[in-house]
């Protein structure tokens, strides 16, 4: 009864009184108890069209590999289950055309040990995850390196376990190219939900795309672009075009103990971050225990932008909510970004009395030591103490701030739009026309303007 698949593979069956591919046809136990490492090890050298047509629980102890073109699919209730730590559950090398449909990823041990996952494609091309589970992983859900071309789709990923850096629902590392990860439900409470990594090493991963997924708490960001590059000099930085699409974000924590600044819903950073796109994106209430304000803590948070790269554009988002950090802030980015289209709105209790102090206090869109940036048609209503708009050369000269359109109103103490500095340096070619500011407070005023160096003020309503 073996099969020509199972024969070039070496397997032999061990109950041949299920079809070739089901994984009770090689001796799995799905007991939840049994060690059934052995026989999944079998099952997946088989390759081909792979069931798990039965709710039952298959126990391992380490890594199952995978080959390529091999679609693995699973009722409901098909579940892969370890209480070992330290272990990625199925795994792949240098393959292609995996398919991966169904299952249930379940951990019941917490590790230590990160670059682990429930499933890991690594150096993979074509490979699909979709509609699975991924319960207690102690780092990544699925996660993606030096893979091109692959999706990840209509899963749900909740209770992350333990506290390993960087745990996030979805990694996508290093040279990684032209991945999607949509529609998926992001509750796994790690740290990031997704993860769009390169870890220092010039491995740029690009033309992603992130969207329509739901990513609730988390301790660090919602979703990450972390692509510092290289470093300075030839090379160090450039573009990546990763989208960020139609995303709903909330309650990002910004509580993960490594890192006292984190929080934002979305954060995008480095050298080589240049051509994001952050699109019709819905953010609420991230920064909630952040405590410091180096790095961005906002709805949105952009740093470290090269002026030699394509603008990062923020286009169509609604953030609200924020009890804590700003709506947008852009920060230490040379090379700014432009921002259109959308709302913001900072709840009133965003008047820095919260966990991070008066340094928290939020603005709108905050523009610190940052050169071209481009605001156009936003509207942005702050019912806390901080400005709307506000551009700030903090020690650094700071150059080509424009807002066009749009309305900027507050109801507290600050300003519909500041411009302001600290140290003898000032803020050249500041240009605003065309909009609509106001302030109700009788202390705050609709334009609050000093150390500018040029510019122009044009068909203000205020």
């Amino acid at each position: 009864g073996q099969t020509a698949a199972e024969a070039a593979a070496g397997v032999t069956p061990a109950n041949l009184a299920f079809p070739a591919g089901d994984v009770r046809r090689y001796g799995a136990a799905l007991d939840g108890e049994t060690d059934d490492s052995e026989a999944l090890t079998n099952w997946a050298r088989v390759g081909g069209n792979l069931i798990f047509p039965v709710a039952q629980t298959a126990k391992i102890t380490a890594a199952i590999p995978l080959l390529r073109n091999t679609t693995i699919t699973a009722v409901q209730g098909a579940t892969i289950l370890a209480s070992t730590a330290d272990i990625s559950f199925l795994a792949a090398t240098n393959q292609a055309m995996i398919r991966i449909s169904g299952l249930h990823f379940k951990q019941i041990v917490a590790g230590t040990r990160a670059y682990v996952g429930g499933v890991v494609f690594n150096s993979c091309t074509n490979c699909w995850v979709e509609n699975c589970e991924f319960e207690g992983m102690q780092w990544a859900g699925v996660q993606l390196a030096n893979s091109s071309r692959c999706e990840v789709r209509g899963n749900f990923f909740h209770d992350w376990l333990g506290s390993v850096q960087d745990a996030a629902d979805v990694c996508v590392y290093q040279a990684s190219d032209f991945n999607v990860v949509d529609s998926n439900r992001m509750y796994g409470g790690g740290g990031h939900g997704i993860l769009c990594q390169d870890p220092y090493a010039g491995l740029i991963p690009k033309s992603n795309v992130f969207s329509g997924n739901r990513i609730g708490q988390h301790t660090a960001y919602g979703i990450t672009i972390y692509c510092p590059g290289p470093g300075p000099g030839p090379g160090g930085s450039g573009d990546s075009f990763n989208r960020i699409v139609d995303n709903d974000i909330e309650n990002i924590q910004g509580s993960f103990s490594r890192n006292p600044c984190c929080g934002a819903g979305i954060y995008v950073v480095g050298g080589w971050a240049g051509g994001t796109q952050i699109i019709g994106n819905r953010i609420v209430n991230c920064c909630v225990r952040t405590l410091q304000r180096s790095l961005a803590p906002g709805g949105i948070g952009i740093s470290g932008i090269a002026d030699d790269v394509t603008r990062p554009a923020l286009k169509d988002n609604v953030i609200t909510a924020m009890t804590q950090g700003d709506g947008i802030v852009v920060v230490n980015s040379p090379g700014g970004c432009e921002i259109s289209g959308g709302r913001i709105e900072l709840a009133a209790t965003n008047d820095g009395t919260g966990i991070g102090g008066a340094a928290l206090m939020g603005c709108g869109i905050r523009i610190e030591n940052s050169n071209r940036v481009i605001v156009r048609s936003v509207q942005v209503v702050v019912h806390g103490h901080g400005n709307a708009i506000f551009a700030y050369a903090n020690g650094v000269a700071t150059r080509d701030i424009t807002v066009i359109e749009g309305e900027y109103r507050t109801n507290g103490n600050g300003a519909a739009l500041r411009a302001e500095s600290t140290g003898a340096v000032t803020t050249s070619n500041l240009t605003v026309r065309g909009t609509r500011t106001s302030a109700s407070s009788a202390v705050a005023p609709a334009l609050q303007i000093a150390h500018v160096n040029g510019g122009m003020l044009a068909d203000i309503i205020a």
